[in-house]
């Protein structure tokens, strides 16, 4: 399954009022990851292909609904719309 996200386009980048600047990448078979509550999104762009491992953004505190958190990234994976547990998909 990792071999699936290593790979992916972005399709969004957004300030959302609730998880601050946000980066939606979508992946294979139906795969979004989301990277959230970050200080910048300036090293990718708009419809750019990404791989394991680039750069996408800095670690901030962006989110409202974490604003009481230590600086950190919210982050998500979907399939076919529904949330998934990331440990099953990340390496650590």
């Amino acid at each position: 399954m990792l071999k699936l996200l290593k790979l992916g386009k972005v399709t969004a980048i957004k300030n959302d009022p609730r998880y601050g600047t946000t980066v939606i990448i979508e992946h294979v078979n139906g795969f979004e990851t989301r990277y959230a509550n970050l200080l910048t999104a300036e090293f990718v762009n708009v419809g750019e292909n990404v791989t394991k491992g680039q750069t996408i953004g800095t670690v901030g505190n962006t989110a409202t609904f974490e604003i009481l958190d230590d600086y950190h990234l919210h982050f998500e994976i979907l399939k076919d719309g529904e949330y998934q547990d990331p440990l099953i998909f990340v390496e650590y």
